[in-house]
């Protein structure tokens, strides 16, 4: 099997293609990259759709050799998602039938066989089970000394490990456990969205002024500034029909 592979980190450059401003947000998650990483510890990150949690660490991730990042999907199993981190950091691929106990342990070694600091970012953690989870904390206790762990969801994620710690699904209690911090990212200033109109050239209206009141992240920003422009050329060309109608 060919050792080329897509991953996650492949999706991430597509996002600095686009307008880019820095958030209060943006800042945060930069911030809580550097610390985690440098005092390896295990954070969980939790934010609105389309707040900027995939663009916060897009630079950072980019930038730091260090740092291997997964974007989880619903057709990740944990094999799925420990065989990626494997070939994030050595460049190979594991055989499928290669078991989670010889994963673990590969993967503790490779995290562990230099001093230097690592760092894991787990995107879309919402989406693993709980089994998956409890997987993490064999992979946090054998390599406390030299990697930290982010895991960033939806509030919903943070919501199943409270349930499934409740029901006493294994290995839940434990991970959650090792859990160092929490944090949870504000949404857009105004200040912020004028500043991404200005990034992308758009002169501000009465229309554009009532329609920033009523969004709170990057996402819903987007989608409604695209709808406006779109309408607005609409409007503009039915408003100034060609001079000669032959001309389409």
């Amino acid at each position: 099997m060919s050792d080329k592979k897509f991953t996650a980190i492949d999706s991430l450059q597509y996002l600095l293609n686009k307008p880019i401003i820095e958030t209060a947000a943006t800042k945060k998650i930069k911030t809580i990259l550097t610390r985690t990483q440098n005092d390896s510890s295990m954070v969980g990150i939790i934010g609105e759709e389309g707040i900027g949690k995939s663009t916060g660490v897009a630079k950072s991730v980019l930038a730091n050799p260090s740092s291997y990042y997964i974007r989880m999907g619903q057709s990740y199993g944990s094999k799925t998602l420990f065989h990626e981190l494997i070939f994030l950091i050595t460049g190979k691929q594991v055989y499928q039938s290669t078991n989670m106990n010889s994963t673990i342990d590969f993967l503790s070694n490779v995290l562990t066989e230099t001093p230097d600091k690592k760092l894991v970012i787990i995107d879309d953690a919402g989406k693993l089970k709980s089994a998956g989870l409890g997987l993490f904390h064999e992979l946090r206790d054998n390599t406390m000394d030299t990697t930290g762990f982010v895991f960033m969801g939806l509030e919903y994620f943070m919501n199943n490990l409270l349930k499934w710690k409740k029901e006493g699904k294994i290995g839940i209690a434990e991970f959650y456990r090792r859990i160092n911090f929490w944090y949870s990212l504000p949404y857009l200033s105004q200040e912020e969205k004028i500043l991404y109109l200005k990034s992308r050239n758009i002169e501000l209206t009465e229309k554009l002024i009532s329609i920033l009141k009523e969004v709170n992240t990057i996402w819903e920003l987007e989608a409604r500034v695209n709808i406006y422009l779109q309408q607005k050329k609409i409007k503009g060309s039915r408003n100034n029909p060609p001079s000669n109608p032959k001309e389409v």
